[in-house]
Protein backbone atom coordinates (compact mmCIF):
# COMPACT_ATOMS: atom_id res chain seq x y z
CA UNK A 1 0.00 0.00 0.00
CA UNK A 2 1.17 3.41 -0.88
CA UNK A 3 2.81 5.43 1.91
CA UNK A 4 1.47 9.27 1.48
CA UNK A 5 3.65 10.38 4.54
CA UNK A 6 6.74 8.47 3.23
CA UNK A 7 7.54 11.09 0.20
CA UNK A 8 7.19 15.04 1.39
CA UNK A 9 8.01 17.24 -1.74
CA UNK A 10 5.42 20.09 -1.71
CA UNK A 11 7.24 22.20 -4.02
CA UNK A 12 8.31 19.51 -6.59
CA UNK A 13 11.60 20.34 -6.61
CA UNK A 14 13.14 16.72 -6.18
CA UNK A 15 11.31 15.68 -8.98
CA UNK A 16 13.07 16.06 -11.33
CA UNK A 17 14.17 13.40 -13.21
CA UNK A 18 17.22 13.42 -16.03
CA UNK A 19 16.61 10.55 -17.96
CA UNK A 20 13.65 11.89 -19.30
CA UNK A 21 15.31 14.86 -21.13
CA UNK A 22 18.94 13.43 -20.51
CA UNK A 23 21.81 11.03 -22.81
CA UNK A 24 24.44 9.03 -20.49
CA UNK A 25 27.66 9.94 -21.51
CA UNK A 26 31.42 9.85 -20.48
CA UNK A 27 31.84 11.84 -16.80
CA UNK A 28 33.11 15.08 -17.74
CA UNK A 29 36.58 15.72 -16.29
CA UNK A 30 36.10 19.36 -16.33
CA UNK A 31 32.51 19.21 -14.15
CA UNK A 32 31.76 23.00 -12.20
CA UNK A 33 29.76 23.49 -9.08
CA UNK A 34 27.18 25.46 -10.06
CA UNK A 35 26.06 27.22 -6.79
CA UNK A 36 28.48 29.11 -3.85
CA UNK A 37 27.61 26.97 -1.22
CA UNK A 38 25.99 23.67 0.07
CA UNK A 39 24.55 22.51 3.19
CA UNK A 40 26.54 19.87 4.93
CA UNK A 41 24.05 16.76 5.10
CA UNK A 42 22.24 15.37 1.77
CA UNK A 43 19.01 15.93 1.58
CA UNK A 44 16.50 13.15 3.49
CA UNK A 45 13.14 15.07 2.35
CA UNK A 46 11.90 13.84 -0.92
CA UNK A 47 15.24 12.36 -1.92
CA UNK A 48 15.66 10.23 -5.30
CA UNK A 49 19.23 8.96 -3.64
CA UNK A 50 20.41 5.94 -2.24
CA UNK A 51 19.69 4.87 1.01
CA UNK A 52 23.33 5.25 1.53
CA UNK A 53 23.75 8.77 0.84
CA UNK A 54 20.58 10.30 2.11
CA UNK A 55 20.33 12.38 5.10
CA UNK A 56 24.15 11.67 5.73
CA UNK A 57 26.90 14.50 6.31
CA UNK A 58 28.64 14.97 2.83
CA UNK A 59 32.15 14.47 4.09
CA UNK A 60 31.18 11.11 6.06
CA UNK A 61 29.62 10.49 2.02
CA UNK A 62 33.40 11.28 0.85
CA UNK A 63 34.96 8.84 3.07
CA UNK A 64 33.00 5.76 2.29
CA UNK A 65 33.68 6.37 -1.26
CA UNK A 66 37.48 6.98 -0.57
CA UNK A 67 37.08 3.64 1.23
CA UNK A 68 35.44 1.81 -1.45
CA UNK A 69 32.07 1.07 0.73
CA UNK A 70 29.97 3.13 -1.63
CA UNK A 71 31.03 3.26 -5.20
CA UNK A 72 30.75 6.57 -7.15
CA UNK A 73 28.83 4.81 -9.83
CA UNK A 74 25.82 5.03 -6.68
CA UNK A 75 24.94 8.32 -7.62
CA UNK A 76 23.22 9.94 -10.79
CA UNK A 77 25.21 13.09 -11.16
CA UNK A 78 23.55 14.93 -14.02
CA UNK A 79 25.04 18.25 -15.75
CA UNK A 80 24.28 20.94 -17.90
CA UNK A 81 26.17 23.27 -20.30
CA UNK A 82 26.10 27.11 -19.15
CA UNK A 83 24.89 29.12 -21.93
CA UNK A 84 27.33 31.82 -21.10
CA UNK A 85 30.45 30.55 -20.53
CA UNK A 86 30.26 26.85 -22.02
CA UNK A 87 30.96 24.80 -19.33
CA UNK A 88 29.62 21.79 -18.09
CA UNK A 89 27.86 22.48 -14.73
CA UNK A 90 26.31 20.10 -12.17
CA UNK A 91 22.90 19.58 -11.15
CA UNK A 92 24.17 17.89 -7.92
CA UNK A 93 25.91 19.90 -5.85
CA UNK A 94 26.34 17.95 -3.25
CA UNK A 95 27.06 14.92 -5.02
CA UNK A 96 29.33 16.10 -7.17
CA UNK A 97 31.18 17.65 -3.60
CA UNK A 98 31.63 14.10 -2.00
CA UNK A 99 32.72 12.49 -5.49
CA UNK A 100 35.55 15.29 -5.62
CA UNK A 101 36.37 14.99 -2.20
CA UNK A 102 36.74 11.71 -2.36
CA UNK A 103 38.84 12.03 -5.47
CA UNK A 104 36.63 8.69 -7.11
CA UNK A 105 34.98 9.54 -10.35
CA UNK A 106 32.04 8.26 -11.90
CA UNK A 107 32.11 6.21 -15.29
CA UNK A 108 29.35 7.94 -16.52
CA UNK A 109 26.81 10.90 -15.87
CA UNK A 110 23.90 12.49 -17.67
CA UNK A 111 24.03 15.54 -20.10
CA UNK A 112 20.70 17.56 -19.78
CA UNK A 113 20.22 20.24 -22.29
CA UNK A 114 19.47 23.63 -20.71
CA UNK A 115 16.66 24.30 -22.18
CA UNK A 116 15.15 21.26 -20.35
CA UNK A 117 17.01 22.00 -16.81
CA UNK A 118 14.07 23.23 -14.37
CA UNK A 119 14.93 26.88 -13.78
CA UNK A 120 14.96 26.45 -10.24
CA UNK A 121 18.19 24.10 -10.86
CA UNK A 122 19.95 26.61 -12.59
CA UNK A 123 18.89 30.14 -11.43
CA UNK A 124 22.33 30.41 -8.96
CA UNK A 125 24.24 30.17 -12.39
CA UNK A 126 22.64 33.13 -13.59
CA UNK A 127 24.55 35.45 -11.17
CA UNK A 128 27.95 33.62 -11.23
CA UNK A 129 29.75 31.81 -13.08
CA UNK A 130 30.32 27.94 -12.70
CA UNK A 131 33.09 27.27 -10.06
CA UNK A 132 35.86 24.32 -9.77
CA UNK A 133 35.30 24.70 -5.76
CA UNK A 134 32.26 25.13 -3.34
CA UNK A 135 31.74 26.12 0.32
CA UNK A 136 29.88 23.59 2.47
CA UNK A 137 28.62 25.70 4.98
CA UNK A 138 25.98 25.82 8.10
CA UNK A 139 23.91 28.34 7.12
CA UNK A 140 22.67 29.50 3.72
CA UNK A 141 24.57 33.19 3.93
CA UNK A 142 27.32 31.09 4.13
CA UNK A 143 28.59 31.62 7.52
CA UNK A 144 29.56 28.53 9.62
CA UNK A 145 32.63 27.41 6.96
CA UNK A 146 32.97 23.78 7.08
CA UNK A 147 35.15 22.99 4.40
CA UNK A 148 35.74 24.05 0.63
CA UNK A 149 35.88 21.30 -1.64
CA UNK A 150 37.52 21.66 -4.61
CA UNK A 151 37.92 19.92 -8.01
CA UNK A 152 41.75 19.66 -9.21
CA UNK A 153 42.25 21.01 -12.55
CA UNK A 154 42.62 18.16 -15.73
Amino acid sequence: MHNPTGWIDPYGLSSFDPFIHGDITDFPKDLHFGQNRIAPNFSSIGSQADPLITGRPILDVANDIKAGKISPDTFVISYTIDPATGKPVTLNNRGLAAIVESGKFPQSAIYVPYEHVPKHLVADILDRPPSRSIDVTHNKDGSGLVKTIGCKKS
